[in-house]
């Protein structure tokens, strides 16, 4: 009787297409775990700017517009002509969906109550500030 060493062509084959399938059924799921991290990372950006900029007002007692658009938004010191602090520009499938401007002035506090939307295609975040001067980050809208 002869001993058997190894793997068949065949057996390996087998092997490596449910090793295939698998691959096929896990890639989506660690996609859509990168394009959530992505936005989190991106709202998260955006509530720690808005407080930094807050703390600029006040402590350098300016007055702060943060103006957004669809792809980014832009941190000006309005007290200074053309004085752009900071520009960023947000991940291609991510927009901001609701917001124009918020103003801070040397208060430290924003000029009214407001929210920013923040999302891609499938989620978004919402970012609440109020002219008490608080400014929170939340994933889901008040109702």
């Amino acid at each position: 009787m002869k001993s058997r060493q190894g793997f068949t062509l065949f057996e390996m084959l087998v092997v490596l297409i449910i090793l295939g399938f698998l691959l096929l059924l896990t890639v989506p799921n660690l996609m859509e775990v990168y394009r959530q991290k992505e936005l989190q990372n991106s709202a998260v950006l955006l509530h720690n700017d808005l407080r930094w900029a807050q703390a600029r007002a006040g402590s350098q007692q300016e007055n702060i517009q943060v103006k957004f658009q669809k792809q980014g938004y832009q941190i000006i010191n309005l007290d200074v002509p053309k004085s752009e602090i900071r520009n960023v520009t947000l991940p291609k499938q991510i927009k901001i969906k609701q917001g124009s401007s918020i103003f801070f002035a040397e208060t430290y506090a924003p000029t009214g109550n407001g929210h920013i939307v923040i999302g891609d295609e499938r989620r978004n975040y919402y970012v609440y500030y109020y002219k008490t001067g608080r400014i929170r980050l939340a994933q889901e809208a008040n109702s």
